[in-house]
């Protein structure tokens, strides 16, 4: 089983449990409501950042790591942008030299640019409802989403991972569904086993 199997499995109970409780219709249905639901992914954000090594994520050679980065932190001027100040994501650094862990939690993070995407193109029906300078988050790397997400699932796959590693990759990626589980308010879902 490849290092994205075995996420993919961890994560499916949990990633299937969030999707089905969050509402893009409600989310994208005035400002406020789209407010909300990025003030409770950045509080999901916020818990998860403390997880991530950025400087070990250099090392492996993550693509794009200064453009994925910067993604993360558009949520933050989104949210002052709507009135909704938010504290910055620069909070504790992560244990150092933690890979599965910082994996784990980075595989969450990443995939919720297929969500964004999706509450994008709610957002564009609503016009006027949202700023566009308020969509930097949602709108991810844009036109280069899937090419990134191609980047970086290929990315994981090329990292030697053995079995301790593949599975305290995904206990870590759980306990990030988890977060946001908690995060959206939504009761939690038991995890699979990879």
């Amino acid at each position: 089983m490849t290092l994205l199997q075995a996420l993919r499995a961890a994560t499916h109970s949990s990633h299937q449990q969030l999707d089905r409780q969050i509402s893009g219709e409600e989310i994208t249905s005035d400002r406020e409501a789209y407010a909300r639901y990025l003030e409770r992914f950045h509080d999901g954000l916020a818990t998860c950042w403390s997880q991530l090594d950025w400087a070990l994520l250099a090392d492996l050679g993550l693509p794009d790591l200064d453009a994925r980065k910067a993604r993360y932190h558009s949520l933050t001027a989104d949210l002052n942008t709507l009135g909704h100040p938010v504290p910055a994501l620069d909070g504790t650094p992560a244990p150092q030299g933690d890979a599965a862990r910082t994996i784990g939690c980075l595989y969450v993070l990443e995939g919720s640019i297929h969500g964004g995407a999706i509450l994008l193109a709610e957002l564009e029906k609503n016009t006027g409802t949202v700023p566009a300078d308020a969509c930097r988050f949602m709108t991810g790397f844009g036109e280069q989403n899937r090419t990134r997400w191609k980047d970086f699932t290929a990315w994981l796959d090329s990292l030697e991972a053995d079995d301790d590693f593949r599975k305290d990759a995904a206990e870590s990626a759980v306990k990030a569904f988890e977060n946001f589980i908690t995060s959206f308010g939504v009761t939690s879902a038991t995890p699979a086993t990879p």
